[in-house]
């Protein structure tokens, strides 16, 4: 039985295991079912076989960042915050970002803001606006899902995909270093996990950690399992001839764009409304309202607690932040907060 697939590139996953746990830096809802791994909605596991890249990929995942904004006019909280992939590109070999994203720019903003703030009531509401809206890593990759409960009919269903596995930066740095063994950890090197004869299931838990008054979904029980057969030849090829297209589930809004996200944000502009004209800013005492409304908001659940955030090295001209953004008064704006 021979295979047709990119074999993994151990020492170039070997230095991403290096980067990731340096801690020195830091659709519609039926097409999502039917695209992504379902995670149980309370504690659980699922059962996944990443699936290898094509000829030619260095990697068989595609990473992004992510901001999360909200617009104050949605009633609804489920629907109030929305995602926007960051324009910063990660510089290969570090763990540093570049780019002219200008939602990185005003989160940069918000703690240089905040080192100059006059009490610490206001330097902590400028940071918990800066928390809001930091850039987030985000990971994907094609697998398949052992066993699926059918969310129309109810029925089991087994080696469902190829799916998309969406995940954040713990469980990536588990998957790298599962890859890659890590000796001072004691965690032995398991290699190709990809490999259609000898790869390895990995089983995704979900356990609810508190924090505080907060509860948070938390990963690190996940696993590779034993060497298996990914399947059948013909199911592996059928597998193979379906794969998502990972990197374009990055979609790059431009910065007029997210300006204009950035400002709903913030309560500058109301989407939707008669006249959403970019000239139609607030007063100070709206925005700084609307920031402090946003900083006492409950967060997105995440995979684990949030740590402090740490200001990222963006290369770029800081002082064009008012040229991005389109004018001299949200400046002047964004000095009032």
């Amino acid at each position: 039985m021979s295979f047709d697939y990119e074999p993994l590139d151990i020492s170039a996953i070997a230095h991403e295991s290096q980067l990731i746990n340096d801690d020195s830096g830091s659709t519609g809802k039926s097409k999502y079912l039917e695209t992504y791994v379902r995670l149980p909605q309370e504690e659980g596991f699922v059962l996944v076989r990443f699936l290898p890249g094509k000829k030619g990929q260095k990697f068989f995942w595609a990473e992004t960042r992510t901001h999360s904004l909200t617009n104050p006019s949605i009633a609804d909280p489920m629907f109030r915050r929305r995602t926007f992939h960051c324009r910063n590109t990660r510089i290969e070999g570090t763990k540093k970002y570049s780019g002219d994203c200008i939602i990185c720019k005003y989160y940069q903003k918000l703690w240089r803001d905040s080192d100059a703030a006059r009490s610490e009531k206001e330097k902590e509401e400028l940071q918990s606006a800066a928390r809001a809206i930091k850039p987030t890593e985000r990971y994907y990759y094609n697998c398949i899902v052992r066993s699926e409960k059918d969310f129309n009919s109810g029925e089991t269903k087994k080696n469902v995909g190829p799916k998309i596995y969406s995940c954040g930066v713990q469980v990536y740095g588990k998957i790298v270093r599962s890859i890659t063994g890590d000796e001072k950890l004691g965690e032995p090197r398991l290699g190709d996990v990809t490999h259609p004869k000898t790869g390895r299931d990995f089983r995704i838990v979900k356990k609810i950690k508190a924090s505080g008054n907060r509860d948070f979904p938390n990963y690190d029980l996940s696993k590779f399992e034993e060497s298996s057969v990914v399947g059948t030849a013909d199911e592996f090829r059928q597998w193979m001839d379906n794969l998502h297209d990972l990197q374009s589930l990055r979609v790059i809004k431009s910065n007029e764009e997210l300006t204009t996200a950035l400002k709903v944000h913030l309560g500058q502009i109301r989407e939707g409304g008669d006249d959403d004209s970019l000239s139609e800013i607030v007063n100070n005492s709206k925005v700084s309202s609307n920031v402090k409304d946003h900083v006492t908001e409950r967060p997105v659940k995440q995979e684990v607690a949030s740590k402090p955030a740490k200001v990222e090295a963006i290369e770029g001209n800081m002082d064009d932040l008012a040229d991005l953004v389109g004018n001299d008064d949200f400046m002047k704006e964004l000095s009032g907060l």
